[in-house]
C-alpha cells in the first residue's frame, strides 16, 4: 500500500468518534519514518494522533510509549 494511501485512510479514521488506538503495520524503519513525516505535515492528522514509532531500533524507553494512553484527548497511532 503506498504510504500516501495509508495517510488517506488515517485521515478517514480520524473522523470517527470512537476512541481507541490505531495500529499500522509497516515493513521497516524507512516506511515508519516516511509515514511519520507525512502525518506530521498534515495539521489534521498531527492534531488527532499521537504518533508512536515502534521498531527494534527505537530505544526501550520510547517503545514503552506504545503501552501508555495518548495525551491531550488525542488518539494513539502506533507505526
Amino acid at each position: 500500500l503506498p504510504l500516501h494511501l495509508a495517510t488517506a485512510v488515517l485521515s478517514w479514521v480520524a473522523d470517527w468518534k470512537v476512541p481507541g488506538t490505531v495500529l499500522v503495520f509497516l515493513p521497516g524503519w524507512q516506511e515508519i519514518s516516511i509515514c511519520t513525516t507525512l502525518i506530521n505535515k498534515q495539521p489534521k492528522l498531527r492534531s488527532v494522533y499521537e504518533v508512536v514509532p515502534l521498531h527494534s531500533t527505537v530505544p526501550p524507553g520510547e517503545q514503552q510509549r506504545a503501552l501508555s494512553r495518548a495525551e491531550g484527548g488525542r488518539r494513539k497511532l502506533i507505526l
